[in-house]
């Protein structure tokens, strides 16, 4: 939705320019008349009055162009193709009523129609900058943002002063990843429009935007019960391979200190996992992880695959849900089913919930639910506050066993490249009590912002 009403809002604009572009027709009568009633949004009132001059000059094609121009504002888009249509069928080469054409076509997300009114206003007119627009927009709204960045990029480069294509070049080259190019726009914009407060937003959002390559590692102590261990948490590599592709690899050995079991044997509990996550587009998005975990000789290891897909809801929801399952050689496998979402409460605070089941064999289950705040108080700092709880069933065990805990993790950014993170966890777990505190560096790899 806020797609469609950004490109309303824009539509709008456009065609109000190319109106004045035509106001010198000679015919005043109607347009003089109408001109104050659409600055004061009257459109019913402004099309009668089109109307009434076209039942008696039904070949005005000028007039028939400025009635589509109104009704397309009044919601009225496919009336207002049928008059750019019928301004074409008296005047076919009136360009204005091709690009008026083209933007309408646009607006009901007919891009195959509105391409072809633009290329044809540039066999007519080769440098014709309204229609080479046209067909930015087209690219940007229909997803070819790699286009629109390099045809935006040229209008930007002929029209410097231009914030209009600077915002639509800065939007293009977030979207496929270019975020140091991106934010070259934004800063462009700012100084072009230092009222313009959505220009540092972007900016500070930025930051966080993935890059090329980010590894993390990171060290830490924990106490299980009367135990405890230090030392290598975990490392991760991940690549952003395309605006809409990111892949992984990790290591992580919190089993080996955060199992007591695992603890007190000695017994390394390392998991290696590879995984890749694809956003098909600005609504949903998927992870596909594979993984291993290996007991030492305590026993089989084990194989794992987690599957996860997420999909938006308007502007401020995004619900997530999915499935992974253990599995190892002449063991029963384990399933876990998990789902959530993302809740946006205000610029700076999301909430995410989540509930997980988890099935170990016929008789032992349990089931977790977590609340995570997150707060972004700008600059790319980050704060996760959560809690958790759940309730397991043992076999053999009659009784139900509970858990509690709460957990804080936090990224600060020390430079462009260098992040630090932090993390605290207390769990008052089903079977132990349990401790953890740890510090991680992030670094970043990519075009700097």
């Amino acid at each position: 939705m806020e797609a469609l009403k950004f490109l309303r809002q824009l539509l709008a604009v456009i065609l109000f320019c190319l109106a004045g572009n035509t106001m010198v027709w000679g015919q005043s009568g109607p347009i003089e008349t109408a001109r104050p009633l659409i600055a004061a949004k009257q459109y019913n009132e402004a099309i009668a009055v089109y109307e009434n001059w076209l039942a008696i000059y039904p070949n005005d094609a000028n007039i028939w162009r400025e009635l589509g121009i109104v009704q397309s504002w009044n919601g009225q888009s496919l009336k207002g193709i049928d008059a750019f249509k019928k301004s074409l069928g008296i005047d076919p080469g009136n360009l204005d009523a091709k690009r008026s054409l083209g933007y309408a076509y646009a607006w009901r997300g007919d891009y195959g129609h509105a391409k072809e009114m633009f290329e044809s206003v540039l066999e007519a007119s080769t440098n014709d900058e309204e229609a080479q627009k046209g067909l930015a927009y087209l690219a940007l709204w229909s997803g070819n943002y790699a286009r629109a960045a390099n045809q935006f990029s040229e209008l930007a480069r002929r029209s410097p002063q231009n914030t209009e294509y600077q915002i639509a070049l800065a939007k293009s080259y977030k979207a496929i990843g270019e975020t140091g190019k991106a934010a070259r726009a934004y800063r462009q914009i700012k100084q072009l429009d230092p009222a313009n407060k959505a220009t540092a937003g972007e900016l500070v959002a930025l930051r966080t935007q993935p890059v090329f390559a980010e590894a993390d590692i990171w060290a830490g102590y924990s106490k299980v019960a009367s135990s405890s261990s230090d030392g290598l948490r975990l490392m991760q590599l991940a690549l952003q391979l395309r605006h809409n592709l990111r892949v992984y690899g990790r290591f992580d050995k919190s089993l080996s200190v955060d199992n007591l079991d695992l603890l007190r044997r000695n017994v390394r509990g390392n998991v290696y996992n590879l995984g890749a996550y694809y956003n098909w587009n600005d609504k949903t998005g998927t992870t596909i992880e594979a993984g291993l975990r290996e007991f030492g000789e305590a026993q089989p290891e084990q194989y794992t695959i987690r599957a996860e897909q997420n999909y938006a809801i308007g502007k401020n929801v995004c619900l997530k849900g999915g499935l992974m399952t253990a599995f190892a050689k002449d063991t029963r496998s384990e399933w876990v089913i998990f789902a959530g979402g993302q809740i946006s409460v205000a610029r700076w605070l999301t909430l995410e919930p989540a509930f997980f089941f988890t099935r170990l064999n016929a008789y032992s289950f349990d089931h977790r639910f977590a609340l995570n705040s997150k707060f972004l108080p700008g600059k790319g700092y980050e704060i996760n506050i959560g809690v958790l709880a759940g309730r397991a069933q043992i076999e053999n065990e009659a009784a139900m066993r509970e858990l509690t805990g709460a957990y804080v993790v936090g990224l600060a950014p020390i430079s462009k490249p260098v992040w630090l993170m932090f993390s605290y966890r207390y769990e008052n777990g089903f079977f132990d009590k349990l401790s953890t505190a740890a510090l991680g560096l992030r670094f970043r790899f990519g075009e700097s912002r």
